[in-house]
């Protein structure tokens, strides 16, 4: 019987997971089987993609979206994710589809950016070999990245959400996808963890293992 009993006390506490808020539908969605099988962990999340924060606010890991530069930190890559274009199907009916991206200088955006970083207005596109930079018209600013897909998908204007972030939307036909043939770059996606020294506690390697099958 000590097995089970080991088992139990290794997922007993607090996880402390920080997260890019476009993971935040996909993690948050999909938390169930995890929680089921744990029963006597407890998770508390933080929006963010600062890596750096997985030791400033004292978190057990942060699932961060894009590379990543401070090398005394752990990642291990869970995946990959790209930025796509995308709009209610309403606000297209009023305002017209753009078929090519220069034409969205003419719609309104709906734009992720932190106040500590410039304004994410001039969104790149790649379709071969060729490339382009557009300034888009901002109409809604979120912060915190929560609530991008919530304003456009209740027509306030054009996003460019992290696929993995909207992909549910459109799926369900609340968004539709535009200019699928000019591409954005991938990103990955990577759990980070505390510097070497301090060993992840069994709880946090669970939920890793999790997060990558998920």
């Amino acid at each position: 019987g000590r097995g089970p009993v080991a088992t139990i006390l290794v997922q007993r506490g607090t996880l402390r997971v920080g997260m890019h808020p476009g993971l935040r539908f996909a993690m948050m969605s999909g938390w169930r089987p995890f929680l089921d099988q744990h029963p006597d962990l407890k998770i508390e999340t933080l929006i963010t993609n600062t890596a750096a924060a997985v030791v400033d606010e004292g978190l057990d890991l942060v699932l961060h979206v894009g590379p990543l530069s401070d090398s005394s930190l752990i990642a291990r890559p869970l995946g990959t994710t790209r930025a796509i274009v995308c709009a209610s199907p309403a606000y297209l009916a009023d305002r017209g589809e753009p078929r090519h991206p220069s034409e969205l200088a003419g719609h309104r955006a709906v734009i992720y950016a932190r106040r500590d970083e410039a304004s994410n207005t001039r969104w790149t596109f790649r379709k071969g070999r060729q490339t382009i930079d557009v300034d888009v018209p901002v109409r809604v600013v979120s912060r915190d990245g929560v609530g991008l897909v919530d304003a456009a998908s209740s027509g306030c204007g054009v996003a460019r959400p992290l696929d993995i972030a909207a992909r549910h939307l459109v799926e369900a036909g609340l968004l539709n996808e535009i200019l699928a043939d000019w591409t954005a770059d991938k990103l990955a996606i990577s759990a980070v963890l505390p510097p070497q020294g301090r060993r992840a506690a069994a709880k946090v390697r669970l939920y890793v293992d999790f997060v990558a099958a998920l």
